[in-house]
């Protein structure tokens, strides 16, 4: 398959992706809008994935690029072609399918469990901003902090706010790049040494999840 996973900032990559892509013999690339990349098109690519990012879908309107990606997103969904979001990347497809990106009574930053519909995961968290429901999909994960956790309609489109693609590389990426904005002792936030702490044992019980998520979606 041709997979292609697309960046919004230099320092959130595909993590347990790269990894998956490999192991099952699929060509991965990826795609850094804000460097000028263009997402491409359901002729192009055969696997879409939207990675994260601190923008909001709010800023849309000032960024060309947010507009493009878009546009292609809606593509992929009405193709039939699995399309996956992962943080931002989740409140996109949301708000394409028609849900509403809000702001989240408290930002969840760190490991925080999260309740799917048969186990319980420990997840990484970075986000501020939340979404509704999108019509036609329904709700498969949730966290103590934010009621709507993840969606999916059919096996092909599925929106996680959560990150399991991430690895302790990328933890210490976003740390080094946006540590400044963890507030000490606020609710939902835990330190920068909390998050490194635990990103080893985290990051590695990851692997599986995200393996299983991304064989689900492509599965003939």
């Amino acid at each position: 398959m041709r997979v292609h996973a697309i960046k919004h900032v230099f320092y959130e990559g595909p993590g347990w992706i790269t990894d998956w892509a490999f192991a099952r013999g699929h060509d991965l690339k990826e795609v850094d809008v804000v460097a000028g990349q263009n997402v491409p098109g359901p002729t192009q690519s055969d696997f879409l994935i939207l990675l994260g990012g601190p923008m909001s879908v709010h800023d849309g309107e000032h960024l060309p690029w947010m507009q493009l990606e878009r546009v292609r997103v809606a593509d992929f969904v009405a193709t039939g072609k699995p399309v996956l979001g992962i943080g931002f990347g989740a409140q996109l497809l949301a708000s394409v399918l028609g849900g509403a990106v809000v702001k989240n009574h408290v930002r969840e930053i760190g490991w925080y469990e999260v309740r799917l519909k048969r186990e319980t995961i420990r997840s990484f968290h970075w986000h501020a901003e939340t979404f509704t429901l999108p019509p036609d999909t329904v709700s498969i994960a949730a966290s103590d902090l934010t009621p709507i956790q993840g969606f999916h309609r059919g096996s092909k489109v599925m929106g996680l706010q959560f990150h399991p693609e991430v690895t302790e590389e990328c933890v210490r990426k976003m740390i080094e790049n946006c540590g400044g904005e963890i507030r000490h002792g606020a609710e939902g936030e835990q330190s920068a040494q909390e998050i490194l702490t635990e990103a080893p044992a985290g990051c590695i019980a990851h692997r599986a999840f995200m393996f299983k998520i991304l064989d689900l979606m492509t599965q003939r």
